[in-house]
Parts: C-alpha cells; sequence; structure tokens
C-alpha cells in the first residue's frame, strides 16, 4: 500500500488548486520527499491525507478478517475505520464521511465519491484471483460507498493493482477494466490535463479514468504518480490511486520506501506491519503450494517426448494409469492458491487460444496470471479427456509453464 500513501502525500497541497501543476515543479518535490527527504515541523498539519489514513485503515482490517464471513469484514472495517479516522480528525474528509467516522452507529450512505477506489489497495494484494478481488473490494466499498459507481470503482482499482501483481501488460489490464467495468480509459492525460479546471470533481468514476490514463502512459512509478499530479483537481486521490496501481506493476525505490515511512505516526506504521504481515503469510502459503510441484520440474522435463504426434484425446471413458507425479500436478493446480476458474476469460483477455503449442511460445512472454491460466486449462481439460495432462507432459508445455512460474515467483 506504500505506492498509495506516496501519491497521497505527493499529490497534497495542490488539489483543487487554480492552476495545473506543472511536471518540474511536481518533480522536484517528489526528489525532496522521496529521494532526499525532509524534516516535518511536528506543529505542522500532518502531511498525508484521508486517503492514507483509510488505505491503512482497510489493510489493518483485512489483515485481521480476510477469508472471514462477510459480515464479520464489514464490522472490522468500520471498527478500523472509525478508531483511525478519529485518531486523524484533520485528515481532510469530506462532509459525509466525517459525518460517518463519528458515528455510533454508522451506516452507508451511498457515496458515488472517489473514497472506495483510494483506500482499496491492500485488496489486490491479498486476493488470489479475480474473483476474489470483486468479493473483497465489494465489501470494502460497502461500509459507505453502496452504490453502483462506488462499488464499482472500488473493484476495478483493485482488480488492476492484481493484474499488474501478477504480470499483466498494459493492455491487457486496460482491456479488463474496459469490458469488466465500462469504464472509457481512451482519453489521455494531456486532455485531462487540458479541461475546464472549474468543473473538476471528486466522483469515483472520475478518479478511476484520471488515475487509470496516468498509469497507462507512465514509465516507471515516480513518472506515473507525478504524471497524476499534474492531471489537476482531486490531486492527492487521484495519485493515491495511480500509485497503487504503478507500485505493484513498477515495484517502488527502496530509498522511497523507506523515506515515507518517516512521514508516518507510529499507529499508521503500525497497521502497514500488520498488514504486510499477512500479505507475507499468504504469500508464503501459495509458495508452500507452487514448491510441491515445482519440486518435480525434472520429472517433466525428462517426460518430454521429442514428437507425441498425437492431439490432446477427446472424450476417453477408461482413464488412463497417471504417475504420482501428474496426479500432484493436478490436484495442487486445484488449489484456489493456483487455480484461475474464468482462464477462459484470462487467456481471451491476453488474446492467446487454448492450444499447448501456443502457451509454449507465449510462455516466457507471460505474466504470472496468465501462466496460471495456461495451467488451469489443461488441467481442467483432463476432466473431460482423461489423458490430456499426460499429452501436455510429454509434448514440453508442463515442464516449460512450470520453468516459467518458478523463474517469475509467481506467489508473489
Amino acid at each position: 500500500m506504500l505506492g498509495a500513501i506516496i501519491g497521497d502525500i505527493l499529490g497534497n497541497g495542490y488539489d483543487f488548486g487554480l492552476t495545473i501543476p506543472k511536471y518540474e515543479e511536481v518533480q522536484k518535490k517528489y526528489d525532496e520527499l522521496f529521494k532526499t527527504g525532509i524534516e516535518i515541523n511536528p506543529r505542522v498539519r500532518e502531511i498525508f491525507t484521508d486517503d492514507t489514513v483509510m488505505t491503512v485503515a482497510v489493510g489493518k482490517a483485512l489483515s485481521q478478517t480476510f477469508d472471514k464471513p462477510a459480515e464479520e469484514i464489514k464490522l472490522c472495517l468500520r471498527y478500523n475505520m472509525q478508531m483511525f479516522g478519529r485518531s486523524h480528525i484533520t485528515a481532510g474528509y469530506g462532509t459525509l464521511f466525517s459525518n460517518w467516522l463519528i458515528s455510533q452507529k454508522p451506516e452507508p450512505y451511498e457515496s458515488i465519491g472517489n473514497g472506495s477506489a483510494m483506500r482499496v489497495s491492500s485488496v489486490g494484494w491479498l486476493a488470489n484471483n479475480l474473483n476474489e478481488v470483486d468479493i473483497y473490494a465489494r465489501l470494502t466499498a460497502e461500509v459507505t460507498h453502496n452504490s453502483e459507481e462506488g462499488i464499482k470503482g472500488a473493484q476495478a482499482i483493485a482488480s488492476a493493482i492484481f493484474l499488474a501483481r501478477n504480470g499483466s501488460k498494459k493492455e491487457a489490464i486496460k482491456k479488463y477494466i474496459e469490458k469488466e467495468y465500462g469504464y472509457d480509459l481512451s482519453k489521455s492525460v494531456e486532455e485531462y490535463r487540458s479541461a475546464d479546471i472549474m468543473k473538476r470533481d471528486a466522483l469515483c468514476e472520475t478518479a478511476v479514468v484520471q488515475a487509470m490514463a496516468a498509469f497507462l502512459e507512465s514509465e516507471n512509478f515516480e513518472d506515473a504518480v507525478i504524471k497524476a499530479v499534474t492531471i489537476g483537481g482531486d490531486t492527492d486521490t487521484i495519485a493515491a490511486i495511480t500509485g497503487s496501481i504503478a507500485e505493484a506493476y513498477y515495484g517502488i525505490d527502496e530509498k522511497a520506501k523507506e523515506l515515507v515511512l518517516t512521514y508516518l505516526p507510529d499507529d499508521l506504521k503500525r497497521g502497514i506491519n500488520d498488514y504486510t504481515y499477512i500479505v507475507m503469510y499468504r504469500r508464503n502459503e501459495r509458495k508452500k503450494a507452487y514448491d510441491k510441484i515445482f519440486d518435480d520440474i525434472k520429472y517433466f522435463k525428462e517426460r518430454i517426448k521429442e514428437d507425441t504426434g498425437r492431439p490432446i484425446p477427446m472424450f476417453m471413458f477408461n482413464q488412463p494409469e497417471m504417475s504420482e507425479e501428474v496426479e500432484r500436478l493436478i490436484n495442487i493446480a486445484h488449489l484456489p492458491e493456483i487455480t484461475d476458474k474464468a482462464y477462459i476469460d484470462t487467456l481471451d483477455l491476453h488474446n492467446i487460444e487454448m492450444d499447448s503449442d501456443l502457451y509454449r511460445e507465449n510462455a516466457a512472454d507471460s505474466g504470472a496470471y496468465l501462466l496460471r491460466a495456461m495451467l488451469t486449462s489443461i488441467v481442467r481439460q483432463e476432466i473431460f479427456n482423461p489423458g490430456a495432462v499426460d499429452k501436455c507432459v510429454d509434448d514440453g508445455t508442463v515442464y516449460v509453464l512450470l520453468e516459467e512460474m518458478k523463474k517469475k515467483k509467481v506467489y508473489r
């Protein structure tokens, strides 16, 4: 979630100004904050905003309740959002959200504002698949932003983070957000920058499309958040959303990670630590599952035949005898940490047909989620076409996919 926090801090102070910030000006601020570092006067108001506070609050809540029932998750979200929010009551909340923060019975108020999209970054890192992304992003939105726009915005940004984290290319991310959530991502940063400055708003849809434009046109993390700020309008939130996606896609310089934490109070740092622990725990659980099949890579390499000369079998009535390694592959590949239930859609998203020859040809250029979809398609075919996995073992497809998965550390 540090990408969102960096974007928030960088964009703070420019929001809804009467002039559009210049790239060079924002670059200078980025360098001071995240390359050299500055000392914060304790009497000065916090340099982060509500975007940082709520991002940490949501991450903390999910770290406590991920995989728990929906109502338990929502209860924990409300508790942490109010707790952190009241501790940082001057962080710059909107009127309706401020009322929600201090309410004894906080109820959702159908907000269509951008708050649901700016605080959702933790979902993109905790989820195992896009189905989980949609479920948990919805929950984080519904405690306040229970409108269609509020929910959709949170789901879209969490999905972009998940895909970016799993190695999808920008074009595939753009295609998914447009197809699944109906956003028009055709406009450029310059077009948003040139729009009437007096008509800027803090709506969820506005923040999503502007943040996506900054990310899609960026060259690296730093460039992404700076471009986001130069759009103008609700700069801290646009940059926070952009930073959350750019972190997953590019990573963040270690110096910037170190410096951003120095600008945060202890309670927010503890929240980040708690969330990070759970992210790493879930990553380790995924790694354990993958390691079991990675241990068999040598076996799958030795099984390759120069020319199998046979297509994937169709509707065989008798299950062929499987080796221990193939059975293990099939069983583990069906675990939620590895499988992609929407593998057909994932293949289509990346313009790959369901064909083992194409899998081998494209494996080196494929990100983690596409590789998972390829492997899932192979083991799922076994259900209807016994022998399908053996065929893909013999022609080297399984070996190639597992090698790429191991090389790219798909469990991250």
